[in-house]
């Protein structure tokens, strides 16, 4: 640059010492900004150290001389977005035609890709004349790759941070692309995420948008749009003019977005979305942009992956604390009726909008428990709706489906060929769904081992929310649980159902036995044990042929049912037991686990039966007899052939007396027996004198005593007044003499004894005659028995004399005994409270 820079710049500085051409080289070359001058033709004139370094040369000499053309071959130029850099657009070329001062970022890398990338900034001046021609054009460049590549760093330190300093995807994702919009001087961001399918991409998070154009958003099929390609091809897209490609969703032109970068988002090899940045201006991202989107794309992914892990982990605790409470509110009544409804409380609205509660009745209809919304204005709006469209059990949809299937039906989106055959099937079901607008549904069965016992059902519809395949494992699982629940409570209820049935089993005055298919006893009540004597411990778990005896007659004769509700007539059978006949009532009804067989005891009626029997044939003799004797001897008497004298007559009118008054007792012993039934006879208490009532009675006796019977009366001292009705208390007394004389027919002493005892006044009567056996004692006196019922000695009778005498007592507050020994006769005894 000799004359050059002498002449032309040194010589015209006003510098008392002017600089030389070495000062000037010295000066320059120690500036670390490359220097070069060009001339009006652009040739090189002068260069420095540290632009020959720039430059890739070892010295200002292998610059000076050439063109910058030749210099700019040797290099790829870009501008800083990475695009290529046209020439004519450098500050020199700018400088040179005239234009205004300017400064430019330019990446450049040598041609061919055999060195590394540079940043440079330059700016030129211009060098005039007086007459402002073109003398020079000064550029200077300085190297600020480190710089940009600080900056980029910086840009990416910034994003890493707002993804480090966020853990929830819901916080994380806006401040994400706010950052990323500002590090790209962008007008607006998106995140779009695949489903769980791995089928659309829906924008889950964008900032710059206005709420009616997010409105329009749809999701994007993958391979399909801007952003299901990029997702597909994992290969991210810069676009100039957004006119030029195919979008499925009408956003970004809804904004009027004109260039864009969209990147995939890709964690340990597969893709979970798409990030795009948009501009509305045209070119206005460069592949610096992209790069940077890039090395910024995978700590998006890596903070969505982590907050979608953290968000998973948070929504599985918050599963396993809804299934907590579930299982705890299962397990907290037996009444599950109540409790499904209150799952269904529980569930809105963490789990639906609207939840619903079906059980399969026994007669298999549907029966729905609950019905459950946020609002419950709505929820009974939604059980009159149910009430007016009845579930369809044969609908090969929806409930009734789960219920015939036991297996959930799963409807992320419902389709909208499903509403529509809804609406068709039942056309007032349309304004229903149209209130409602449900958009995503589950319905799992609540099953139990081997069978289903009805459904819940869970619709999101507000919210717009949408069920995923872990919230049908959750609604599964609690679908189980309360199955088991029902089960339980079930089971529960049919033991306790059993239970109730053991007691009344087990407290019933009828014996039960259940004798399985095997012939072993399995139930013996103790009613069964009472009226056998056969301890459970005996029978229980044995065959009934070896430890009840005489079970193979009731297993013969004893009628069995194989209807419950038509239980045969019980059929009367005997049973030897020991040295007991027990006669019993029996029938049977057969079950599944084997036989049930229900007896009574009969014995004592049976007894009874043959006492009635008895006593019928008994008192048709008594009343037979003197009525024969009356009948005869009135017949004698009208005889007109036949004349009597007076004792003749005397005689026969004696007999008719006679038998009229025996006739006369029979009939009134029957009458009280019958009043003392029905129990219409009651005693008048009072104040009697015991011994003037015993002389009465034995005076009485005396008038028509037989001549081999002697009656006595003995009281001993002075006797206590007595509590008592005296009439009754005299018919006791007739009726134990009378006895006394009935049963002594070979003669003998009849003796009353009236005596005192404490609190009490003692009547006795003994005599010598036939005696009782101390067997009898207990039955002596029942009604209608009779110790000699054959009449082997002539003794007749009606069996009702003791019993009335022991009725009569009882309701006199009083109590009678036999105290006797066969062939010395018996002694009767019975005792009044003293007054």
């Amino acid at each position: 640059m000799d004359e050059v820079a002498a002449g032309s710049i040194v010589e015209r500085t006003d510098y008392a010492h002017p600089l030389s051409r070495d000062d000037l080289e010295a000066v320059l070359g120690r500036i670390g900004e490359g220097i070069a001058v060009h001339a009006p033709d652009g040739r090189i004139v002068y260069a420095n150290d540290a632009a020959a370094r720039l430059l890739g040369l070892d010295a200002p000499t292998d610059v000076v001389g050439s063109s910058a053309g030749e210099h700019r071959r040797r290099f790829d130029l870009f501008d800083l977005s990475g695009r290529p850099l046209d020439p004519s657009l450098l500050p020199a070329e700018r400088a040179r035609r005239g234009e205004a001062e300017s400064e430019l970022f330019v990446r450049f890398r040598p041609a061919g890709g055999g060195g590394g990338e540079q940043v440079a900034l330059t700016r030129s001046v211009r060098i005039v004349d007086d007459r402002g021609d073109l003398r020079y054009v000064v550029s200077i460049f300085r190297s600020v790759t480190e710089e940009v590549a600080a900056e980029a760093l910086r840009k990416i330190e910034q994003v890493t941070k707002t993804v480090l300093g966020q853990f929830s995807l819901v916080d994380l994702v806006p401040s994400l692309l706010d950052q990323i919009r500002s590090v790209l001087a962008a007008d607006t961001a998106a995140i779009l995420l695949l489903d769980d399918a791995g089928q659309f991409l829906t924008m889950r998070v964008s900032v710059g948008f206005a709420e009616e154009e997010l409105s329009q958003a749809v999701p994007v099929p993958l391979g399909q749009g801007l952003a299901g390609r990029v997702a597909a091809s994992r290969d991210p897209w810069l676009v100039d003019d957004l006119d030029e490609i195919e979008l499925v969703s009408p956003v970004l032109r809804a904004h009027g977005i004109q260039s864009l970068i969209a990147i995939p988002l890709v964690v340990e090899g597969k893709v979970i979305g798409v990030a795009h940045v948009g501009s509305e201006e045209k070119r206005h991202f460069g592949p610096g942009d992209l790069q940077l989107l890039e090395l910024i794309a995978d700590r998006i992914a890596l903070a969505l992956n982590q907050s979608s892990l953290l968000e998973a982990e948070r929504a599985a605790q918050e599963r396993l604390s809804f299934l907590g409470e579930a299982s705890a509110l299962l397990a907290s009544s037996l009444d599950y009726v109540d409790t499904l409804a209150r799952i269904a409380q529980l569930a809105v609205p963490r789990l639906a909008d609207w939840c619903t509660v079906d059980m399969l009745a026994e007669d298999g209809s549907i029966r729905r428990l609950a019905t459950t919304h946020v609002d419950p204005e709505k929820a009974r709006w939604a059980l009159e709706v149910g009430r007016r469209f009845a579930v369809d059990p044969d609908a090969e949809v929806g409930v009734p489906l789960v219920l015939r299937t036991g297996e959930p039906q799963f409807l992320p989106d419902i389709p909208e060929e499903l509403l529509a055959s809804a609406m068709e099937r039942r056309p007032g079901l349309k304004a229903v769904l149209d209130e409602v607008g449900l958009s995503s549904a589950m319905i799992v069965p609540i099953a139990a081992p081997g069978r289903t016992l009805g459904a819940i059902s869970f619709f999101w519809a507000e919210s717009g929310r949408r069920y995923t395949p872990a919230d049908l494992e959750l609604a599964a699982d609690l679908g189980r649980r309360a199955g088991i629940a029902v089960d339980n409570a079930q089971l529960y209820r049919e033991a306790e159902e059993r239970g109730q049935a053991a007691r009344i089993l087990a407290s019933v005055g009828d014996g039960i036995v259940l004798v399985d298919h095997a012939g072993i006893v399995r139930y013996w009540n103790r009613a069964a044990e009472a009226i056998t004597g056969l301890p459970r411990s005996t029978v229980l778990d044995r065959r009934a042929i070896e430890a009840i005896p005489g079970w193979e007659t009731v297993v013969r004769l004893a009628p069995v049912s194989v209807d419950p509700v038509g239980i045969p007539r019980a059929h009367s059978l005997p049973l030897g037991v020991g040295e007991r006949e027990l006669w019993l009532s029996v029938s049977g009804v057969s079950v599944a686990d084997g036989t049930v067989y229900a007896f009574r005891d009969l014995t004592e009626e049976r007894a009874l039966e043959t006492l009635r029997t008895e006593f019928v044939s008994t008192v048709s003799h008594e009343l037979r007899t003197p009525l024969a004797a009356i009948y005869g001897a009135a017949m004698t008497l009208r005889r007109e052939e036949i004349v009597h004298d007076e004792e003749r007559s005397s005689m026969l009118l004696d007999v008719i007396t006679n038998e009229s008054d025996r006739l006369a007792r029979t009939v009134n012993a029957i009458l009280w027996a019958s009043r003392l039934d029905s129990d219409a006879l009651s005693p008048t208490i009072e104040t009697c004198d015991a011994a003037g009532l015993a002389r009465d009675v034995v005076d009485a006796q005396r008038a028509h005593l037989p001549a081999h019977l002697r009656l006595e009366l003995a009281s001993e001292g002075e006797l206590p007044p007595v509590a008592a009705d005296p009439d009754k208390v005299r018919q006791v007394l007739t009726n134990l003499v009378d006895n006394a004389v009935k049963y002594s027919p070979d003669g003998g002493q009849i003796r009353v004894e009236v005596s005192a005892e404490p609190d009490h006044v003692r009547f006795a009567v003994h005599d010598e005659g036939l005696g009782i056996p101390y067997a009898e004692h207990r039955r002596i006196f029942d009604k209608f028995y009779r110790l000699d019922p054959d009449m082997t000695r002539g003794i007749g009778g009606t069996g009702l004399g003791l019993y009335i005498s022991r009725e009569l007592v009882r309701r006199m507050d009083g109590r009678i005994s036999v105290t006797s020994e066969p062939g010395r006769g018996s002694s009767f005894a019975f005792e009044l409270p003293a007054a």
